[in-house]
């Protein structure tokens, strides 16, 4: 198929023996040997390197979508195991399928196909002496349906869906991107269906991680009072609680 690179993947019975060369294949086509040299994490970058997260949705373009694809590649390496399981639930949004974990521990995670008969596999490894995870195997053929891939996605969480569109809350002096917003979107670029509570809760996700919860943000208002006295002086500033400790006003001038 044109613009399509094949993959080529070849897993022993009784080893697991994948070339090094063999990546996930791109939406806008690629060369394995680019690909590599463009995107190939050290032992020593893997700690410092944060795992590119897919940020179009909801204003970008297809070139993301193809620098998502190849994040997720056969000795590919992630910063830890929470960073790889975002990009596996990524890579399976973007590629219309669902996965199940088969084994999840602090050194390895399992995952596979979510049809019983399918071989679509990952298994990644923690390195030594690391938090790192290095994907050891990746068979990439799906001998499943097509209808049973679209019959849903358990990937779709509200944590995942909020990290997706983080960025839409950044500037504030844009349009508020609303959970409405967010359905639409998800259905448009990725073919799937949320409900509201759901798209709601993903802007929530987003909106904490960027600024918070709310009983972090009181919990840091003494601090800002002191600060605003130290640098003004003349400030009138009361910071009250009830009884038990909880904000229940300020009041500056």
């Amino acid at each position: 198929m044109e613009g399509v690179c094949d993959t080529n993947i070849r897993v022993a019975d009784s080893e697991e023996r994948i070339s090094t060369t063999n990546v996930a294949p791109t939406v806008g086509g690629c060369n394995n040997e680019e690909v590599l040299d463009e995107y190939a994490m050290t032992y020593q970058q893997c700690s410092t390197t944060d795992t590119p997260l897919l940020t179009w949705l909801g204003g970008g373009g297809s070139g993301d979508m193809e620098a998502m694809d190849k994040t997720l590649r056969i000795n590919g390496i992630y910063p830890n195991k929470e960073s790889l399981k975002e990009t596996l639930q990524l890579y399976a949004l973007h590629n219309k399928f669902q996965f199940k974990t088969k084994t999840s521990n602090p050194d390895v995670i399992h995952v596979i196909c979510y049809e019983e008969k399918c071989k679509w596999a990952v298994r990644g490894v923690r390195m030594n002496k690391s938090d790192c995870f290095e994907v050891r195997r990746f068979d990439n053929v799906h001998r499943c349906s097509i209808d049973s891939r679209l019959s849903g996605n358990r990937q779709a969480s509200a944590l995942i869906i909020g990290k997706m569109i983080k960025h839409q809350y950044l500037d504030a002096s844009r349009k508020p991107y609303q959970p409405k917003a967010i359905m639409a979107d998800l259905n448009w670029k990725l073919g799937v269906n949320v409900n509201y509570k759901k798209a709601w809760r993903a802007e929530e996700k987003a909106l904490t991680s960027i600024s918070g919860t709310d009983k972090e943000s009181y919990m840091k208002l003494p601090m800002l009072c002191h600060i605003i006295d130290q640098e003004n002086p003349a400030s009138i500033i009361s910071l009250n609680s009830d009884s038990q400790n909880n904000f229940k006003n300020l009041f500056m001038s």
